[in-house]
């Protein structure tokens, strides 16, 4: 398994002994290092276009919420996972965040007005 360079160590890491091994750090990675993902399966998502202003904060709410799946944009979308999940459950679970984001956009202004009225803004 491949391990992130960019790794956060314990200060004790530091001190190297000779031979290049930290004689207190049993470990060469610490519970920090985090595994590169390794993506099996390549999957297109169709959507429609009236849903497209929403995609940048769907894509990045995805991304952040699913550690087995990673959402990219280009000229079509695109979901890579590793094929351990269903790949309905994945699909749902991207086109709930797109509803999410839209249907926050659209309340938006409804939202901010219910409060200014209450508070007396």
């Amino acid at each position: 398994m491949q391990y992130n360079h960019l790794v956060i160590k314990r200060p004790s890491c530091y001190n190297r002994c000779e031979e290049g091994v930290d004689r207190h750090c049993p470990m060469e990675r610490t519970e920090f290092s985090t595994p590169i993902q390794r993506y099996e399966r390549r999957t297109l998502i169709d959507i429609d276009e009236a849903h497209r202003p929403y995609l940048a904060a769907a894509i990045l709410r995805f991304n952040a919420m699913n550690a087995v799946a990673k959402v990219e944009l280009s000229t079509q979308i695109t979901l890579f996972d590793d094929g351990s999940s269903l790949i309905d459950v994945l699909i749902s679970d991207f086109q709930h965040c797109l509803y999410r984001g839209k249907i926050y956009t659209e309340t938006l202004p409804l939202r901010r007005a219910l409060i200014s009225g209450v508070l007396g803004r």
